[in-house]
Formats: C-alpha cells, sequence, structure tokens
C-alpha cells in the first residue's frame, strides 16, 4: 500500500481460533479496532499476522484414522476461524450501521497466512489424490465477511514502509528468528522496519541509520490468554497477549502503542 498521508495500523497477533474456545476475545477485538480508527483520520489498515486458525487436525492429519474423521475435525477448526471473523466483523458493521459519510469506517485488511494455515498447504502437497480440491487455503476465507487481502506464507506485504509478515527467517534454513533480543535480530537481519509474530512474545527495537532514519521492529505478541498444553507452564509465561496499534505509520517508521489484555478488558470487556 503507497499513501502520502500516514497509516493507522491496527496489527493482531497470532490468536489460534479452534472448536471448543470462548471466541469472545473477537468481539473485544471488533470494539478495539472501532474505537481506535474512530478516533484517529485515515487511512485505516488492519493486518492480521497469521496463525489465526489453529487447526489441530492438520497438526495430526498422518495419524491413524478415518479421512472422513479427519475432514470433519478440519471442517470444525476452519468454522471456529470463520466465526471468530464474524464476531469481528459483526463489531464494525454495528458501528458503521446509522453512521454516513465521512464517519463510516473504512478499513483495508490484510491476512499474512501463518504456519498453521500453512499446515493446508502441506496436507495437500502430502497426499494430493485424497485432498486436492477438497481442503484449499480458500477455505479460511471465502466464507468470510471480511475482505481480507491474503498474501502468502512468508511473503512479506509493505504498508507505509514496513514489511510484515508471520515471521522472518534468521538464515538459508529458513527458520524463524529467536534468541533473547529478536527484534534487533530481525533489524540487522532485514535491514528495514519490520513487525512479525509467531513466537508469541513481545519485542520491540529501534535502531537509527546514518541519514538519521528510524527502522523499528515488532514482534507482536499473542491474542489469547488460554494455556497451550503442548508448551508447557514456563513457555506460556512468557507469552504476552494484547494488541499492536501503529500510529503514523510512513516511510518505514511508526509510534507504537500497545494494548495489553488487562488494558482491552477494562476498556472493552
Amino acid at each position: 500500500m503507497a499513501s502520502s498521508s500516514p497509516l493507522t495500523i491496527v496489527v493482531i497477533p497470532d490468536s489460534h481460533a479452534e472448536p471448543g474456545q470462548d471466541l469472545s476475545r473477537y468481539s473485544l477485538l471488533g470494539r478495539l479496532i472501532c474505537d481506535v480508527f474512530s478516533k484517529t483520520p485515515g487511512p485505516h489498515v488492519v493486518v492480521n499476522i497469521g496463525d489465526w486458525f489453529d487447526l489441530p487436525s492438520l497438526g495430526s492429519f498422518d495419524r491413524p484414522g478415518s479421512k472422513a474423521t479427519e475432514l470433519r475435525r478440519y471442517r470444525d477448526d476452519i468454522e471456529a476461524g470463520l466465526e471468530a471473523q464474524r464476531l469481528l466483523w459483526k463489531e464494525v458493521e454495528d458501528y458503521n450501521r446509522w453512521r454516513r459519510g465521512d464517519h463510516v469506517l473504512e478499513i483495508e485488511w490484510h491476512y499474512t497466512l501463518g504456519n498453521h494455515e500453512a499446515r493446508i498447504s502441506r496436507a495437500i502437497e502430502s497426499d494430493p489424490a485424497k485432498l486436492e480440491g477438497v481442503i484449499s487455503l480458500d477455505d479460511l476465507t471465502e466464507s468470510s465477511p471480511i475482505p481480507w487481502t491474503v498474501h502468502d506464507f512468508l511473503r512479506p506485504v509493505f504498508l507505509g514502509g514496513v514489511a510484515f509478515s508471520h515471521y522472518f527467517t534468521s538464515g538459508v534454513m529458513g527458520r524463524s528468528v529467536g534468541g533473547e533480543n529478536p527484534a534487533a535480530t530481525i533489524l540487522r537481519k532485514q535491514m528495514t522496519s519490520c513487525v512479525q509474530g509467531h513466537t508469541h512474545t513481545f519485542d520491540f527495537a529501534e535502531r537509527t541509520r546514518a541519514d538519521g532514519q528510524k527502522m523499528n521492529a515488532l514482534v507482536c505478541g499473542c491474542f489469547f490468554t488460554h494455556t497451550e498444553q503442548w508448551a508447557g507452564p514456563q513457555v506460556n509465561a512468557l507469552w504476552t497477549p494484547g494488541i499492536a496499534v501503529l500510529r503514523e505509520v510512513l516511510d518505514g517508521q511508526f509510534d507504537l502503542e500497545w494494548w495489553s489484555w488487562r488494558r482491552l478488558l477494562k476498556q472493552f470487556g
């Protein structure tokens, strides 16, 4: 997106919607989006950084079990992610319903696919005879009311001069940047302002070029508070739930506003 005006960007971190969850956090997210954008001149952008869908069924697609059973679980996984999108959209729709002209929120929506969404592509590649035409990345959005522009897994999209991707790689092996200070590492590797998700942790770094241009990198936490059993208690404790709002995004520079989970609940819960 090329713009001569500063952008306001709401970044949705990994949210991992799956069946059986309380999805009310997505209504809260919709209220935040409406509140932020209604108080800020446009252009307005939402970036879903990926792993919106957890898709646990595809994490075990190669285990013993009937195809019918696995596909039924897959459809439940898809429905959970779509219901989350409907809950968010209802808040935006309700806000706009009685407004006219400049008071109607116009939002550009971007979805950078995560490694959990990429499970669909990997499953098809592993068994194309059974799954080609049966499951598809289109399942993630074609029944969604949100007009997403979808970006391939690990293909960055540049908005206001900032690169957004589910994660940025540490080198030729293609692994995600990690370590004690991942945001600083991302800046050193990419040499441009970047925003990523994936690790569920929060980190921010700023560096200054010789010409005075600021470069920022953000690892944007997560958008859930439930415990993931596979990670264990110590890893779960490292994760930071919340929402990032990037203000005055222009030429690769932005002001970071962080909405912690506690702040979100207090304001919109």
